[in-house]
């Protein structure tokens, strides 16, 4: 059928304004960037220590601490560099119980996705190295790789599932793909390795799996950076200069808050919550949001139950945030506001 003229003008018009609109989003050529998680590389390489990763034993589903089947170590030699690694071990004849396992888990790090925004990609890598025929002959042995939050207990997203482990006594990679959605930005959260091994009554050799180059990578499209430099101080003192009007209506507290004119073109990645005191327990949940530079946001924040009659007699508040900008480390700040 025939399209009228202006009907095709009209679509030609509406196709090139999509099209300068996202070029104006994601400039062409605009470079692709990848973001480590754990961001400190001694957490990730081990070449100088086991990178305040922790370790734990479990024998019979309980934690063990004497005559345990499993024992954890750092190996400063032998890794896939010749370097630095974390280790588990299964030990022959040692256990009274017929179930071990170990759980390796990294220090705390906060989420920052790509500069601020959800990546394109994300996915877990690790080199491995598995001697454990000696188990496999009579036992199994399966890994669990996942990401949990900063108490090291609670699941956030599971990255290999009880997968079987082979015998494989060279380094070899261990990849998987999650969901780029998987991890909330400018939450805090660690890698948990685990290890279980069953019919180790039956063990008569020692076995051990290795663990090195553990990451988390993000990949996408990187952000501009900020057009003029901002140093940590002067991006504190902007922050508490943008905190505005906070307002208590009903359960819920209403603030502004406005990210610093000088990070344009980027964003900043914003934690806020209300406290009574500076620090200690918040009164409110907390909320992360995104703003370009110069923008303002006005943030609701629920108070909670037990709170919101010590809350509701108050004249003044503290308004907690904590901000985070293309290449300047985290800020924290916190400003004592009248409650209207």
């Amino acid at each position: 059928m025939h399209q009228p003229k202006r009907n095709r003008n009209v679509s030609r018009l509406v196709l090139l304004v999509a099209v300068v609109g996202a070029l104006a989003v994601f400039p062409a050529g605009a470079p692709a960037a990848t973001v480590a998680y754990h961001p400190d590389p001694a957490a990730r390489n081990f070449d100088a220590g086991v990178g305040n990763w922790t370790a734990t034993t479990t024998q019979g589903g309980v934690g063990c601490v004497v005559s345990c089947a499993t024992s954890t170590a750092y190996r400063a030699t032998g890794g896939t560099a010749d370097s630095g690694y974390l280790q588990s071990t299964v030990a022959g004849l040692a256990s009274l119980v017929n179930t071990a396992g170990t759980s390796w888990l990294s220090p705390v790090f906060t989420y920052d996705g790509i500069g601020g925004r959800l990546p394109d990609s994300l996915v877990f890598r690790m080199d491995r190295s598995a001697t454990v025929a000696s188990l496999l002959g009579v036992g199994t042995a399966t890994q669990t790789v996942s990401v949990v939050a900063a108490d090291g207990i609670t699941p956030v997203a599971t990255v290999v599932e009880a997968a079987g482990i082979g015998n494989n006594p060279e380094w070899h990679r261990i990849s998987a793909a999650l969901d780029s959605s998987a991890l909330t930005v400018g939450s805090d959260y660690r890698i948990r390795i685990d290890a279980d091994f069953a019919n180790v009554l039956q063990v008569v050799a020692d076995n051990s799996i290795g663990y090195d180059n553990v990451v988390l990578a993000a990949t996408g499209t990187a952000l501009p950076a900020p057009a003029a430099a901002i140093t940590a101080a002067r991006l504190r003192k902007r922050t508490l200069a943008g905190i505005g009007r906070t307002v208590l209506k009903g359960r819920k507290i209403r603030t502004k808050i406005r990210c610093a004119k000088a990070v344009a073109p980027a964003r900043c990645t914003l934690k806020v919550a209300v406290g009574l005191k500076r620090k200690g327990g918040k009164a409110t949940a907390t909320k992360t949001f995104r703003r370009k530079g110069g923008k303002t946001a006005t943030v609701r924040l629920a108070v909670k139950k037990k709170r919101l009659a010590r809350t509701a007699t108050r004249r003044k508040v503290w308004v907690r945030v904590a901000v985070k900008v293309p290449g300047v480390r985290r800020v924290k700040v916190a400003r004592k506001v009248t409650l209207r």
